[in-house]
């Protein structure tokens, strides 16, 4: 009976010293593999948490950063995000790499190397391809295919059909 009582506590204090962070590294983003949001903050995690799995947007989700796969109607990552984008818009805050598939728009506040397919598509620096009705970026390594195509650093920075800088 000791034993239980003692390998009772032992599992009572290790569990409680991982919820309170004892074992946790020092500035190191929490973390969860699976996300599920109806629209922000009704999401289970909070908006602060990285997500390395599922990130499901019934409405709107909001993380910080995102590796795996991400599906909804409109999702936002504050931060660096590695993934397959499958939503209605898309917006990542920092940098991102993968697949964006968006219906109305992909937006990306950083580098983003990898493929946009939106009606809408934008990336401050592409490392890639952009398909959709109007695509811009400020610097690009790649192409843009669609009816409005800018690259603001360019030599010519508009062209219809394709543009592209190598």
């Amino acid at each position: 009976m000791k034993k239980q009582g003692f390998t009772s506590f032992l599992a009572i204090t290790l569990a409680a010293a991982f919820a309170g962070g004892v074992f946790a590294q020092e500035n190191t983003a929490r973390f969860s593999p699976f996300m599920l949001s109806i629209i922000n903050p009704i999401q289970v995690p909070p908006a602060d948490f990285d997500i390395g799995g599922l990130k499901l947007n019934i409405i709107y989700g909001e993380s910080h950063g995102m590796t795996g796969l991400d599906v909804g109607l409109f999702s936002q990552n504050t931060g660096d995000v590695n993934a397959l984008h499958i939503n209605g818009v898309s917006v990542v805050g920092g940098n991102g790499n993968g697949l964006m598939i968006s219906l109305l728009a992909n937006y990306v506040e950083g580098e983003y190397g990898g493929l946009q397919i939106s009606a809408f598509n934008y990336a401050t620096h592409l490392n890639g391809l952009q398909i959709g009705a109007i695509n811009i970026a400020n610097t690009a390594y790649g192409l843009q295919i669609g009816v409005v195509n800018v690259v603001k650093d360019n030599d010519v920075p508009f062209l219809p059909i394709i543009n592209g800088y190598f």
